[in-house]
């Protein structure tokens, strides 16, 4: 008899981390045999099926220059689909990038049910369902190193790692951020989104000199003042609208941010009797059924049509007319991995007090063990509708903050990678972290690290200065992954990204 499929590698999301960490294990160990388990209903978690079509970028102006800090598998994708993309062809490449690599096993729609481990305390093997509401089916999978990509950690918990929920390290509850349920609109008037837009007007706009597509931004003014937006706001105490970013997925078609859905339990695809404050938390999936109600009655349209150039705007529709919105939601948070000492390998101070170098600021200390750089605002959209000022008011970080090794390894078990949201990254640093530049490069340096531990026959949370410098060392050699500040290789002279930071509803 034959026991349960084994795997030298498990990649559990088919997010973009997750492709980039499963691609770049395959590569590395060649001919090992990788298992990437996808548990939503398409690829690239919020940045393809959950309908998030821009890569949220900030350049690092030094010098006179300007430095774009992310390389590896977040460069590639967004040379070759720009800034603001289709998502069904981001969605596309991802899965053709994982189908490129002839030793990667795809199970599409599968959810982990249990995790296993021994008496080591190391993870051996997951025990999977198909998702589908009918489909009974069920399997076992082994694996040596397993790697949580994932926006919900449902591997990390399963694995019994030590986290926080939410806000927890910082305030009374554990909240996570307000989600954001995506959809497409149509019939927008360009001519007077322009007249709107400059210095001290409604808008931003840009067309990305990549895809051609469109973008554009703001609308504070609009819901301040428009009679609508308050009056949508009475019908729904549990969601609000906030100022916008908007990017074109087609001709003329664009995906929409700007519908907030408050306390929305992300760990949980179905209710939970664990959730956050039971009594009045939504699961994903409840939080998306009522999105998609609000975004389709008429108090909703009637708030959209305030903004100018709305004027004539209408949702686009799916074939059995219903909205066409993400399949999933916009989850900006879920768990946070902790230290055997109950601290973060990457806390506020990393991210607030950054240097312009190795030998500066308080992440200088990361250094030595660097994975790659994060850089964006410390952004975040509230964790209460009501409540304007929770401790979610941070400067603008002036520099990039290195990235340590600790960040994707749990306290235990030692043969788990963390690239998702569950990396040991407190609730404020992780205001910076979280989009999706940052993640790909957490990405690609786990699936490198994953490699690396079976080549070095060393578990991932063991590693020593010498394995680490393998993983740096085969990240900047075979996934152009920027490493330095300054770096000559992040092509400062290539075109810009436009810089859309989210606007927090505490702002």
């Amino acid at each position: 008899m034959t026991g349960p499929p084994s795997y030298e590698v498990v990649v559990y999301g088919a997010t973009m981390p997750g492709v980039a960490a499963a691609r770049n294990a395959a590569r590395l160990l060649d001919t090992g045999r990788i298992l990437l388990v996808n548990p939503q209903p398409g690829w690239g978690g919020i940045g393809g099926v959950g309908g998030q079509n821009f890569w949220d970028c900030r350049y690092w102006e030094r010098n006179g220059r300007r430095w774009l800090l992310q390389g590896g598998s977040f460069r590639e994708w967004y040379r070759s689909q720009g800034q603001a993309y289709n998502t069904d062809r981001m969605q596309q490449t991802l899965r053709e990038d994982v189908t490129a690599q002839k030793n990667i096993d795809i199970l599409d729609g599968w959810d982990i049910t249990a995790t296993h481990l021994d008496d080591a305390d190391l993870l051996t093997a997951i025990s999977l369902r198909a998702r589908g509401a009918s489909d009974s089916r069920s399997k076992q999978i082994q694996g040596a190193v397993f790697v949580d990509a994932s926006e919900s950690g449902r591997l990390a918990r399963h694995a019994g790692i030590p986290h926080t929920i939410g806000r927890q390290d910082w305030s009374h509850d554990s909240r996570q951020m307000a989600a954001t349920l995506m959809f497409q609109i149509q019939d927008i008037n360009w001519d007077t989104i322009l007249k709107h837009s400059g210095e001290g007007e409604e808008y931003g706009t840009q067309v990305d000199e990549r895809s051609g597509h469109r973008l554009f931004w703001g609308g504070a003014k609009t819901v301040e003042t428009a009679s609508a937006m308050r009056e949508f706001g009475e019908t729904t105490p549990r969601m609000q609208i906030k100022p916008f970013n908007a990017a074109e997925h087609d001709d003329g078609i664009f995906w929409l941010n700007t519908l907030l859905i408050y306390n929305v339990d992300g760990r949980y695809h179905r209710p939970n009797t664990e959730s956050v404050e039971t009594a009045s938390t939504w699961c994903r999936s409840e939080a998306l059924r009522r999105g998609q109600q609000a975004i389709d009655s008429e108090a909703f349209i009637d708030a959209l049509q305030s903004f100018p150039g709305f004027d004539d705007v209408t949702l686009v529709r799916r074939d059995d007319g219903t909205p066409r919105t993400g399949e999933t939601l916009y989850i900006r948070e879920t768990i946070h991995a902790t230290t055997g000492q109950g601290q973060f390998a990457v806390g506020r101070d990393a991210v607030e007090n950054a240097g312009v170098g190795p030998d500066s600021g308080a992440d200088a200390r990361f250094y030595d063990t660097r994975i790659g750089l994060a850089y964006y605002w410390l952004d975040n959209n509230g964790y209460t509708k009501d409540l304007k000022s929770d401790g979610t008011e941070l400067e603008p970080t002036a520099n990039p903050v290195y990235l340590p090794y600790d960040c994707l390894t749990p306290a235990r078990p030692q043969n788990l990678l963390l690239p998702g949201y569950a990396a040991s990254i407190s609730s404020q640093a992780w205001f910076e972290v979280r989009v999706l530049p940052n993640l790909c490069v957490l990405g690609d340096a786990a699936g490198v690290a994953a490699a690396v531990s079976l080549q070095q026959n060393v578990l991932p949370g063991q590693f020593t200065a010498d394995e680490i410098a393998h993983v740096q060392e085969y990240l900047e050699t075979e996934c152009n992954a920027i490493l330095n500040k300054q770096q000559s290789n992040s092509n400062p002279d290539e075109p810009a990204p436009t810089p859309i930071p989210e606007v927090s509803t505490n702002d």
